[in-house]
C-alpha cells in the first residue's frame, strides 16, 4: 500500500523527516565546522550589564555596537540618569 504513494513534492529549505531524526552534530558538513557560541567575541551591555555575544548581522558594524539590543538602547538616557540628582522642579511651591 505504502509503495503505491507517489513521494510530496520537494520543498525548498524543509528538511526530510529521515534527515530531522538525525543530530545537528552527526550531520556530515562538507569541509565547513560551525563556529561555537563560546568562541565568539563577547561585549558588555552597560544597560543590563549582560555580555553579549557578536552576531552575524553585526559583522560590518561590530567595533560600534555598544547595546545589546534596541530595548536596551532605548533606555541609555535612563541609565545615564540614574545616578543624577533629580532637577528641581521649574514650579513654584
Amino acid at each position: 500500500m505504502e509503495a503505491d504513494r507517489p513521494d510530496p513534492p520537494r520543498v525548498p529549505g524543509v528538511l526530510k523527516p529521515e534527515r530531522m531524526a538525525v543530530p545537528l552534530a552527526a550531520r556530515k558538513v562538507s569541509g565547513m565546522r560551525r563556529v561555537q557560541k563560546k568562541d565568539l567575541p563577547s561585549k558588555t551591555c552597560p544597560v543590563c550589564v549582560r555580555p553579549f555575544a557578536w552576531r552575524k548581522k553585526w559583522q560590518r558594524d561590530w567595533p560600534n555596537v555598544i547595546y545589546c539590543s534596541a530595548r536596551c538602547a532605548s533606555q541609555r538616557t535612563t541609565a545615564r540618569n540614574a545616578g543624577a540628582p533629580a532637577r528641581p522642579s521649574s514650579r513654584p511651591s
